[in-house]
Formats: structure tokens, C-alpha cells, sequence
């Protein structure tokens, strides 16, 4: 039986980076998406999944030393925010390391992808050594993992590949 599954998008770019993780993880899942989550809590009846969920708590088992790399200012600190209150909750101590990857944000908008993950690339070696996994704080940064992750010898967490990693484990049964 097909799983659908109903995306709830806060801006569009970040339908692009789910609907290609959702092909790569999950592809025979029926997808369709949502921009306004006032609208869409109202719609559903079931609890809802927020993508940074599951990758947090990846970044949470895989070390304690957690990278992020952001490519918006406010993004590192929210990300590293949330890192925190979930590792407090398991009663974990973590390091946060934060790297921001000036100018892939306005390279990114303007639809400059290559300039954009260059720069992706760029902010996650400087702080490879440094830490055990990297998170990559927005949903517009996962289409650069895989640059990303040729380059660095430790793993490199997206909130949509994870997400569809633990919606496939909850829907499924695996």
C-alpha cells in the first residue's frame, strides 16, 4: 500500500531539497505539500513531524560534538538551540560548533546552486576537525550533502533525509 504524506512548507525552496530526499529515501510514498501549517494543524488529526526532529536526534546519537552549518545568520543559532534542549533532555553534555557559509544564502536565491554549495562546502571544512557529525541547518542546504559530504570524513546530517528516514521507520514498521 502507498503511504502518502503531506509536507508542511514554512517557505518554497523548501519543497525542492524534501521532494528529491523523499525520491532518494522513499520514493514509492505519494507526496504532496502544504504552505500554510496554520491551515494544515486544522486539516490533520495526527501528530506532526517537524524535520529538525529527526535530525537532531541523529546528530545526538551519531556524537557529542555536533557541527552546523548554516548559510542564513539566524539559522546557527536556532539550530544550535534546539541541539541543546534536545541534548538536555537526554541528559547530555554537547559541543556546538557553528560555521556560517557567508553569502550562499543570497548565491542560493539567486539561483546561483554551484556558488552556493561551493561556499556549503567551504563553511563544513572549516569545522570538520573539529567535530563528530555535521548538520546542515536548513532545508535549502540538503541538495549541497552530497559536495558536502565528499570533502568531509564524518557524516552530514539533512533534516530532510532524516526526516523521510524516520517517517519511513514510524509508517512502515522498520
Amino acid at each position: 500500500m502507498t503511504k502518502r504524506i503531506v509536507l508542511i512548507h514554512a517557505v518554497t525552496t523548501a519543497i525542492p531539497p524534501m521532494l528529491h530526499a523523499f525520491r532518494e529515501g522513499w520514493p514509492e510514498t505519494q507526496v504532496s505539500n502544504l504552505l500554510d501549517d496554520d491551515v494544515a494543524k486544522r486539516l490533520v488529526a495526527i501528530p506532526a513531524l517537524k524535520p529538525d526532529e529527526a535530525m537532531i536526534a541523529a546528530a545526538l546519537d551519531t556524537g557529542k560534538r555536533i557541527g552546523v552549518v548554516a548559510t542564513n545568520p539566524p539559522a546557527g543559532p536556532a539550530a544550535e538551540a534546539q541541539l541543546r534542549a534536545a541534548a538536555a533532555t537526554r541528559g547530555m553534555d554537547i559541543q556546538v560548533l557553528q560555521a556560517l557559509a557567508d553569502g550562499a544564502f543570497a548565491a542560493g536565491n539567486a539561483g546561483d546552486f554551484s556558488t552556493h554549495d561551493r561556499l556549503v562546502v567551504e563553511a563544513a571544512e572549516r569545522i570538520a576537525g573539529s567535530v563528530d557529525v555535521i548538520c546542515l541547518a536548513q532545508v535549502s542546504m540538503a541538495l549541497a550533502r552530497p559536495a558536502v559530504q565528499a570533502r568531509v570524513n564524518i557524516p552530514v546530517l539533512t533534516s530532510p533525509a532524516t526526516a523521510v528516514a524516520r517517517l519511513k521507520a514510524l509508517l512502515s514498521g522498520s
